[in-house]
C-alpha cells in the first residue's frame, strides 16, 4: 500500500490540483502582471531621468547667466575706475584716451571669455 501511495504521489508531482489547465492560466497571468510592472517602472525611471537632465540644463543656463552678470558688473566697475583716474589727471581727455579705456577690459575677464562658450554667445549677440 505504501508503494501505491509513493507511485501516486510521484505521478502527481508537478501537476496542479485544479483540472482544466487553470494553473497554466495563473502562470500566464503572473507573467503578464510582471511585464506590466516592469513597464511601469521603466516609464517612471525614464521620467525621472528626463527631469534630471532638464534640471541639469537649467542649472547650467543659470550659471552662465550669473557669470555674464558678474562679468558685466566687473567691466562696468573697471571702466568707472579708469574714467575716474583719467578725469583726475586730465579735465579734457582726448578721443585716444577714451578709446584706450574702451579697449582695456578687465584682465581677469580675458581668460574667462577666451575659455568659455559664454563669450562666443556674447560676442555674436
Amino acid at each position: 500500500m505504501k508503494s501505491e501511495k509513493n507511485s501516486n504521489s510521484k505521478k502527481n508531482f508537478g501537476k496542479t490540483r485544479n483540472s482544466g489547465g487553470s494553473g497554466e492560466q495563473q502562470r500566464g497571468a503572473a507573467l503578464a502582471i510582471a511585464v506590466i510592472v516592469v513597464a511601469i517602472l521603466a516609464v517612471v525611471a525614464l521620467t525621472a531621468l528626463t527631469f534630471a537632465s532638464t534640471e541639469a540644463r537649467i542649472a547650467g543656463s543659470d550659471l552662465q547667466r550669473t557669470q555674464a552678470f558678474y562679468a558685466a558688473a566687473s567691466g562696468i566697475e573697471k571702466m568707472t575706475h579708469d574714467f575716474s583716474n583719467l578725469f583726475r589727471s586730465k579735465m579734457r581727455p582726448t578721443a585716444e584716451d577714451l578709446d584706450t579705456i574702451e579697449k582695456a577690459p578687465p584682465t581677469e575677464l580675458k581668460s574667462v571669455f577666451n575659455s568659455s562658450s559664454l563669450s562666443k554667445k556674447t560676442r555674436r549677440g
